[in-house]
C-alpha cells in the first residue's frame, strides 16, 4: 500500500503527458489533413486545367488544320488563275498577292523572282512535298508556300503569311492559355525537351529539361498523375500532356499559394503554441507531483513519528503503572527500614569496641535505603506525565545552576569540570527539568573519566535555540553499547539503574528538542542537548 501511495502523485504528470501528447498529436494530424486537402485542391485545379486544355487542343488543332487547308486552297486557286492568264501571268500574280519563282527549260523566267530566290533555294523550298502548304521564314518576311509542277517547269508559289499567322493566333493554344488564366492561376505553359511550346502571357523564367530532372519525371508519368513543387507563395503542378501529333509534353501550372501559406503558417503557430502549452503543463504537473510526493513523504514521516511517540507513550504508561506498583510495594517497608536505622543510630548503645562498626553498619543501611529511594523516584519520574512549567530564564543561569554542585564533586574526585558559557540570551524552558537533564549528563561524564580527567560543558545560543554540549575524555563506548544506552534499564555501571539517559532524552523531547550521543572508543563521549522551540536569545 505504501508503494502504491508513493507512485500515486506521478499519475498526475503521466496523465498530463498523455493528454498533452494526444492534443499535440491530434493537432499534428489535423495539420496533415489540411495540407493534404490543400494539395488535393491544387491537384484538382491542375487536373481541370489539363482536361480543358486537352479538349481545347483537339479543337485548336482542327481549327489550325482548317486554316492551313483554306490557305492551301487559296494558293491553288491563285495558281490556276495565273496559269490561265497567258502573257499577263505576272500581272495577275501581283494582283493575287503572289510571289512566284519559276524556272523554264528555255531559260525564260516569268514572275517576280526578286532577291529572295537564293534564300528560298538555300532553305530547301523545292524539296518540300508536292502541293503541301508550308511556311517559309526568310529574312524580314514569313511566307505561306506550295510547290507546283507544270510541264517543263517547276514553280514555288508563296503568299504573305500574315493572314495565316492571324488565323493560327486566333485558333491556337496561346489565346486559350490567356483566356484560362484566372486566379489563383499565375501561369500555364506547355514545355518539351525542345523548349516552351505555348504559354500564357507574363510567363516567369522557367527551368528547362537539362537543369530540372522533375520535368523528365513528369513527362514520363502516367496520365492523370500530377507532381508538385512547393515554393514560398507558389505551388507548381507538373502533369504529362499528350499533344495532337502523339508526342508528349509537360503541362506546367503555377498556382498562387499565398493564402495556403498563411493557413499553413497559422496552423504551425497554433501547433507550436499547443506544444509549448503541453510542455509547460507537463513541467508544472511534474513540479506538482514532486511537491505532492514530498508532502506524502513528510506525512508518512509524521505518521511514523506519531506512531513512535504513541508507542513510546504507551511504553512509558506501562512503566508508570509498574513504577506505581513498585513504589507502593517498596516505599512503605523502605520507610520503616529508614526509620528503624535512624532509631538504631540515636537510641541504642553498643560496647565501645563495637561502636565504630555499629555506626558504619547503620550508615550503610541508611545510605542504601536512600539509594533505593532514589531508584524508586527515578522509576516514578519515568512513568508520570510530564507537565512542564515553562518560564523565561537566562540561559547562562540554567547552565551555572546545573553545573555548580558538580564542580565541587569533580574537585573532590581529582577531576575537572570546565564550563564555557557563550550565550547571553534567555530561553523559555522548565528550569528544574533542564537542571535535571544537565545534571544527569555531567554526572555520567564524571563517572566515565578517570582521575585527572576533564568534562567540558559548552553552552551557546544559535538561531535554532539553546545548545548544550557535554564532552568527556573517558574511554568512550563501542557502537553496540551506544545503540542501547537510551533504552530503559540498560547500564554499564555496577550501581547504575539505566534510567537516567532515557529520562533525560524524554525531558529534552518534551521541550521540543532532543538529546543525541556520539562516542569514539578510546577518545570519549559527546552529548548534545538542543532546546530549539520557543526560545529567544542574542548571540554574541
Amino acid at each position: 500500500m505504501r508503494r502504491i501511495a508513493t507512485l500515486r502523485p506521478w499519475l498526475l504528470p503521466l496523465t498530463t503527458f498523455v493528454l498533452g501528447a494526444a492534443v499535440v498529436l491530434s493537432a499534428w494530424i489535423q495539420r496533415g489533413r489540411v495540407e493534404a486537402h490543400l494539395i488535393r485542391r491544387a491537384q484538382e485545379h491542375v487536373g481541370t486545367v489539363a482536361r480543358v486544355l486537352h479538349e481545347s487542343t483537339a479543337q485548336t488543332s482542327e481549327a489550325v488544320d482548317l486554316a492551313y487547308q483554306m490557305m492551301e486552297a487559296r494558293l491553288h486557286a491563285a495558281i490556276l488563275r495565273v496559269a490561265a492568264a497567258g502573257a499577263a501571268k505576272a500581272d495577275v500574280a501581283r494582283e493575287e498577292g503572289l510571289v512566284v519563282w519559276r524556272f523554264q527549260v528555255d531559260g525564260q523566267e516569268y514572275g517576280d523572282a526578286g532577291p529572295l530566290t537564293d534564300e528560298a533555294v538555300r532553305a530547301g523550298a523545292w524539296q518540300r512535298p508536292q502541293e503541301t502548304l508550308f511556311e517559309l521564314h526568310l529574312v524580314g518576311v514569313s511566307l505561306a508556300c506550295i510547290t507546283d509542277e507544270e510541264p517543263e517547269q517547276s514553280s514555288l508559289v508563296c503568299m504573305d503569311a500574315v493572314e495565316l499567322s492571324r488565323l493560327r493566333a486566333e485558333a491556337g493554344p496561346g489565346r486559350l492559355f490567356s483566356a484560362i488564366l484566372q486566379p489563383p492561376l499565375l501561369y500555364v505553359a506547355l514545355e518539351d525537351s525542345a523548349g516552351i511550346i505555348a504559354a500564357s502571357p507574363g510567363l516567369p523564367e522557367l527551368t528547362g529539361f537539362d537543369s530540372d530532372p522533375i520535368l523528365a519525371r513528369a513527362q514520363g508519368a502516367s496520365v492523370g498523375e500530377v507532381l508538385f513543387r512547393v515554393q514560398p507563395g507558389l505551388r507548381e503542378g507538373l502533369a504529362p500532356f499528350e499533344l495532337p501529333d502523339g508526342s508528349r509534353a509537360v503541362l506546367r501550372v503555377g498556382l498562387d499559394a499565398t493564402l495556403e501559406d498563411e493557413i499553413v503558417a497559422d496552423i504551425e503557430r497554433r501547433h507550436h503554441a499547443l506544444v509549448a502549452v503541453a510542455t509547460v503543463a507537463v513541467l508544472l504537473s511534474i513540479l506538482a507531483a514532486l511537491w505532492l510526493a514530498r508532502r506524502a513523504r513528510a506525512e508518512a514521516l509524521t505518521s511514523a513519528a506519531l506512531a513512535r511517540v504513541e508507542a513510546e507513550n504507551e511504553h512509558w504508561r506501562t512503566i508508570g503503572l509498574l513504577a506505581a506498583t513498585v513504589a507502593h510495594e517498596v516505599r512503605n517497608p523502605l520507610n520503616a527500614i529508614q526509620m528503624s536505622a535512624q532509631r538504631l543510630a540515636r537510641e541504642f548503645e553498643v560496647p565501645a569496641e563495637d561502636h565504630e562498626e555499629y555506626q558504619a553498619l547503620v550508615g550503610l543501611l541508611r545510605s542504601e535505603g536512600a539509594r533505593v529511594n532514589e531508584v524508586v523516584t527515578e522509576f516514578l519520574e519515568l512513568g508520570r506525565p510530564l507537565n512542564l512549567e515553562r518560564k523565561r530564564v537566562e540561559a547562562a543561569r540554567v547552565l551555572r545552576d546545573a553545573t555548580l554542585p558538580l564542580v565541587a564533586r569533580a574537585a573532590a574526585e581529582g577531576k575537572t569540570v570546565a564550563v564555557e558559557d557563550a550565550c547571553a540570551g534567555e530561553v523559555d524552558v522548565d528550569p528544574r527539568r533542564v537542571f535535571q537533564i544537565i545534571d544527569n549528563l555531567v554526572r555520567n561524564a564524571l563517572d566515565a573519566v578517570p582521575q585527572g580527567g576533564t568534562v567540558r560543558v559548552r553552552g551557546r545560543c544559535e538561531p535554532g535555540g539553546l545548545v548544550v554540549e557535554v564532552e568527556d575524555d573517558g574511554a568512550g563506548m563501542p557502537p553496540e553499547t551506544l545503540a542501547q544506552v537510551m533504552e530503559p534499564f540498560f547500564t554499564t555501571k555496577a550501581r547504575g539503574t539505566g534510567l537516567g539517559l532515557p529520562l533525560a532524552r524524554r525531558l529534552a523531547r518534551a521541550h521540543g528538542g532532543d538529546l543525541i550521543l556520539s562516542s569514539t572508543p578510546g577518545k570519549g563521549t559527546l552529548a548534545v542537548l538542543t532546546l530549539p522551540p520557543e526560545t529567544s536569545e542574542e548571540t554574541r
